[in-house]
């Protein structure tokens, strides 16, 4: 008996799903804190990104899931994001000391209490 080969039909029929990358499900989560941390400093997206995951990798692992306590703990994720980008981008070695303050300020301040009213919510 002869095999014959796959029919293309079903190929076509199938539906390709794109994976999500642990990188790509972190950078999602820490897209707002970028915008609202990092941009009015003119620190480059890519920097900021590229820092606090390996922030992350280091404290946490490479996996950045739903239930990653990463969020909880902003300050250390961002605690070598400015270093980082004033050796990339030497200009921003004048705006490094006017921090938003976001990080610093607001997350400890109101995470937990966000965290304690919305349990459920990540």
């Amino acid at each position: 008996t002869s095999k014959t080969p796959p029919s293309n039909k079903n190929k076509a029929r199938e539906i390709a799903v794109p994976k999500i990358t642990k990188y790509q499900m972190f950078v999602a989560k820490i897209e707002r804190i970028l915008e609202v941390e990092y941009k009015p400093r003119g620190v480059k997206p890519r920097i900021a990104k590229k820092s606090m995951w390996q922030r992350h990798k280091e404290i946490y692992g490479d996996d950045c899931s739903d239930e990653c306590k990463c969020f909880s703990n902003l300050s250390r994720l961002c605690d070598t994001v400015m270093k980082t980008a004033i050796k990339e981008q030497p200009s921003l070695f004048q705006r490094a000391s006017a921090p938003v303050g976001f990080v610093k300020n607001f997350v400890p301040k109101f995470f937990g209490k966000v965290q304690r009213a919305f349990p459920s919510s990540s």
